[in-house]
């Protein structure tokens, strides 16, 4: 166990003496996290103006899902027909732009301009990220760098949520929400700044050009190879069960805290406890081999449901976040399954195969959050935590008795090679 963790420490290293991987991370890192302040600032005003209606707290997390559901579907192939590094580049540029505008209408309470203009902007969130998910294994110097630049991607992904819930507090005491929705363009700017300077450009994967009918007939071509290759497929339909489940505390934390009578910036902590956790699992999990991250899949998916289970008591506040970040991290799984998703996938169909399999998490999300939100509002924040919990363990049954074992073996033996033994 000890070489284990010592090799996935050098991993680490290693991709951190990778400049273009560096300036990737660092570049998701500073987009999100004013994506994240937008978001929440937003929940936290609908949740105080509206009684404390948890449904609607919720659906405006949700809202942030659509734009991008439909964007990782049909645009998702922009990342296979053009340049990577400029579709990323010109995407930042338009959301810079897109974000100032929208900070001006909300300070001219211009509300309708507000929602067009989020909702456009969320859009080109799509074609960036598939971008530079299928940009990753490019730069990566080895499929094991790739491994631990996924891993570390995904504590990014969870300490972007946790720092844009932290800094959302914060920001609602000192300022307002035009000011953090300029500081949001800003982070785009910059992010533009690093992958110009330090992303090399590389061809497109797949024949240049696009077009409706062909961006439609790419959304097919990558749904078509989830649903033949029963690996992906396997890898992808989990994905898309566990989405739904992820976000189940994001749909009731503010609600919840808010009925224990706890402070904005207690309910702000409650929201940012499963990401908090995840951050840290993903980071376990991505230094361990790919064979024995394989292996652990199931036992954590099942493992991160019983947190939820435990709410079913309706513990105080601080209870909550400590059982919500275990189950934060146990959601480690998230990292192998989705290192596999990309792996397993011929070069030239990443960015569709991503896009479909974005647009399917995105979905569930959706369905999670609006879904959890509609229930804690008829029955008890508690209640949907523990329905979420009790669905996921079905879920996981089904998924692991469904489970393509020999072709997930044989594909992760293929490009990890065979597992090393310790004596």
């Amino acid at each position: 166990m000890t070489d284990q963790f010592t090799s996935g420490a050098a991993q680490y290293r290693a991709v951190l003496g990778n400049s273009e991987l560096v300036a990737l991370l660092v570049a998701r890192l500073l987009s999100g996290i004013g994506d994240q302040l937008a978001r929440v600032v937003l929940a936290l005003y609908v949740l105080e103006r509206s009684d404390g209606n948890a449904l609607l707290a919720a659906m405006v997390l949700a809202i942030s899902y659509v734009p991008s559901t439909f964007g990782f579907a049909f645009l998702g192939s922009l990342a296979d027909r053009f340049p990577r590094r400029s579709v990323m580049l010109w995407a930042d540029l338009a959301r810079a732009l897109l974000v100032t505008m929208l900070a001006i209408a909300v300070a001219r309470d211009a509300n309708f301009t507000a929602v067009v203009l989020l909702l456009v902007a969320e859009t080109f969130s799509a074609p960036a990220v598939s971008a530079r998910s299928s940009l990753l294994p490019d730069a990566a110097r080895s499929p094991v760098e790739y491994q631990a630049v996924v891993g570390l991607g995904t504590t990014f992904e969870q300490v972007v949520q946790v720092l844009g819930f932290i800094l959302a507090g914060v920001a609602l005491g000192v300022t307002s929400a035009g000011w953090v929705l300029l500081f949001n363009a800003l982070t785009f700017l910059i992010s533009y700044l690093i992958v110009l300077a330090f992303v090399a450009p590389r061809p497109a994967a797949a024949a240049a050009g696009t077009s409706v009918r062909r961006m439609l007939r790419d959304a097919k071509s990558g749904l078509r190879t989830i649903v033949q290759v029963r690996a992906i497929r396997g890898v992808v339909f989990l994905l898309w069960g566990a989405a739904g489940l992820l976000v189940a505390t994001d749909a009731v934390a503010l609600p919840y805290a808010a009925d224990a009578g706890a402070p904005p910036w207690a309910a702000t902590a409650l929201l940012a406890a499963t990401p908090a956790g995840a951050a840290l699992g993903a980071l376990i999990v991505a230094r361990l081999p790919m064979q024995r991250q394989v292996r652990l899949v199931f036992p954590l998916a099942i493992a991160s449901m019983v947190p939820l289970l435990a709410t079913a008591v309706e513990p105080p506040v601080a209870v909550t976040f400590v059982l919500w970040t275990i189950n934060g991290l146990f959601q480690g799984y998230i990292v192998t399954l989705m290192a596999l998703s990309m792996q397993l996938t011929p070069e030239h169909r990443r960015g569709r195969v991503f896009g479909v399999a974005g647009a399917g998490f995105n979905a569930m999300a959706i369905v999670g959050l609006v879904g959890l939100g509609a229930v804690a509002e008829r029955t008890s924040p508690a209640a949907a935590v523990v329905l979420a919990g009790a669905v996921g363990m079905c879920i996981v049954v089904i998924a692991a008795w469904a489970w393509p074992h020999g072709e997930v073996r044989s594909a992760v033996r293929a490009t990890f090679g065979a597992p090393r033994r310790h004596s």
